[in-house]
């Protein structure tokens, strides 16, 4: 009898054992930010994290996705071997070709989404239907030397500072006989100057419907930028001596070494900033008490058997609470700055935030986050071909043929009337938004 109520015990803790076995699902997992097991980078840490969490779910990292990303999905499409969750280069691409699964339905019904700021989940809808989610989110804008206002006596740029304001502080603190210059580059003004100046535009004129390049708010934009060169007050557009007479030589990082007021950059940046800088400086986003933010996308394939667990997981890596202090505990760990900001709009999360990047002006760009404008790349049909490939049948300097993007870096520096060309490239980019467009129909 006894033998016979050992094997019975043994017997259940097998059917017990397999019962388990058999309740755990696997995933795959694409993602280009992974780095090697030996590294075991955060992002490794993450997901190892997330099955310590979750024991019923399995993740296994697919390292068949590589070198040309697009090319990779496309072909573990056609062999049936999608993974689960992958990272996007752009929505619309996963959308003309079929890889993504209609979240409509699973976000409704999740309370956390609605906590994600709009104008960043309305970068995903398409067609009525949510078609990705939000991975890491950062913001852009101008960094201020503060040394260089103080020193000449201007007041520090604030957040929520006007156009005229940063007009002013550009050509006032452009002094070569002292080695300053106003601004770093010139060619991100007319992308955000509309956007500064009304709320009816978001990033390079893009109103969610249509481009708007021969509105006065980007004409007028371009053409502050292009005065900007013509007075000497950007960096990027001297001559090698000019730089060599500010900065030492003509390869010199104008911003590092301290001779540029207003720096245009990410926060990704943030972390080199605090270890290298030697001069006081904070991060003011654009004019109009508006930020840039530049948005990272995750897919669900369309063909997963476990869309239930691979929102699980996707949610985990992306913008879910427990995610999110789970990334700051592994930053601090290893003593290292989370640059990304929360994507859930969580008090205790932006209170976590804010103290491990300790930089004021991202309080102020994080308070004013429904402001904010995405950059259109990764979200925006056609945005490629609209920014800066498609041809435009404009002779710029030895281009007969100059693409849209050559026109518009090269016409800041030389006499280009935009005014006069400013109804052919709308009609170019909204050509390329509506052909793009039509493909994710």
């Amino acid at each position: 009898m006894k033998r016979i109520g050992k094997m019975l015990v043994i017997f259940f803790i097998l059917t017990g054992v397999l019962a388990l076995a058999a309740d755990v699902v696997t995933i795959k997992y694409a993602n280009w930010n992974l780095g090697t097991p030996e590294e075991n980078n955060v992002e490794r840490q993450m997901i190892q994290a997330f099955m310590d969490t979750h024991p019923n779910i399995k993740v296994v990292i697919d390292d068949s996705i590589k070198g040309d990303w697009n090319a990779s999905l496309a072909a573990a499409a056609a062999a049936g071997t999608m993974p689960d969750v992958f990272m996007l280069t752009t929505v619309p691409d996963a959308l003309a070709n079929g890889w993504l699964y209609d979240l409509t339905k699973t976000v409704a019904t999740d309370p956390d989404w609605s906590k994600i700021p709009s104008n960043i989940t309305s970068t995903i809808k398409y067609n009525g239907k949510v078609s990705a989610i939000p991975f890491a989110m950062h913001f852009m804008g101008y960094f201020m030397n503060k040394d260089i206002f103080t020193s000449e006596n201007i007041a520090p740029l604030k957040f929520n500072y006007t156009t005229t304001q940063f007009k002013n502080a550009v050509l006032r603190l452009t002094k070569h006989s002292k080695g300053i210059v106003g601004l770093s580059e010139e060619i991100q003004v007319f992308e955000w100057y509309p956007a500064s100046v009304s709320f009816k535009f978001g990033f390079y004129t893009f109103d969610g419907k249509k481009f708007n390049l021969d509105s006065q708010e980007f004409i007028d934009g371009f053409n502050l930028a292009k005065s900007f060169v013509k007075a000497g007050a950007v960096y990027s557009a001297l001559t090698d001596e000019q730089k060599t007479a500010i900065a030492g030589s003509p390869s010199a990082d104008g911003w590092a070494t301290g001779h540029i007021a207003l720096n245009y950059n990410g926060t990704w940046m943030v972390p080199d900033y605090k270890k290298n800088l030697s001069f006081a400086w904070d991060f003011v986003g654009i004019p109009g008490g508006r930020t840039i933010l530049v948005l990272d996308y995750l897919g669900i394939s369309k063909s997963t058997k476990h869309i239930k667990e691979a929102y699980e997981f996707a949610k985990w890596m992306s913008f879910s609470k427990q995610g999110y202090l789970k990334r700051l505990e592994l930053a601090k760990k290893s003593n290292t700055i989370l640059t990304t900001p929360p994507l859930m709009n969580d008090a205790e999360l932006v209170d976590k935030y804010q103290a491990n990047v300790d930089v004021p002006g991202l309080k102020e760009a994080y308070r004013n986050i429904g402001r904010a404008i995405v950059e259109g790349f990764k979200f925006v049909p056609g945005y490629a071909q609209a920014r800066w490939n498609a041809p435009t049948g404009i002779k710029i300097g030895d281009k007969v043929n100059a693409s849209i993007g050559d026109v518009l870096w090269n016409g800041t520096k030389m006499d280009l009337k935009i005014e006069d060309i400013a109804k052919q490239l709308n009609d170019l980019a909204n050509q390329k938004y509506q052909e793009a467009l039509k493909a994710i129909k």
